[in-house]
């Protein structure tokens, strides 16, 4: 059996006098390779571990520090720029468009995190 990812959203808006519910499900190229981590992020940029994954289709991330955000940088090339602010508790899901670099604000945090792709 062919290795599959499928990712699941589902959002929900209730008590502004309306109900909104949105949800999707979709898939990512057939993965030949994933890896987990559970790693401390500094305030100096640094890059995920991604392994032996050279085309990354998929990171899914959740930042488990109860006070401090993490930025994610998606496409570092030579200078750290932001393009997720991932605050305390929340989770991301996203394909990158290069490397991934990751920076906590004013104190370390702890990052959970899959990555998914092709060798």
């Amino acid at each position: 059996m062919a290795a599959a990812f499928d990712i699941s959203v589902i959002a929900q808006l209730t008590g502004l006098g309306k109900q909104l519910e949105f949800a999707d499900k979709f898939s990512t190229a057939t993965p030949t390779l994933a890896t987990y981590n559970y790693d401390s992020i500094g305030t100096d940029a640094e890059a995920l571990d991604i392994s032996d994954i050279s085309t990354v289709e998929c990171v899914v991330i959740k930042n488990t520090d109860t006070t401090n955000y993490v930025e994610l940088d998606c496409n570092y090339s030579s200078s750290f720029s932001a393009d997720i602010q991932l605050d305390a508790g929340k989770s991301a899901v996203f394909k990158p468009s290069g490397v991934v670099q990751a920076k906590a604000n004013s104190a370390a945090v702890i990052v959970e995190y899959i990555v998914i792709g092709t060798s």
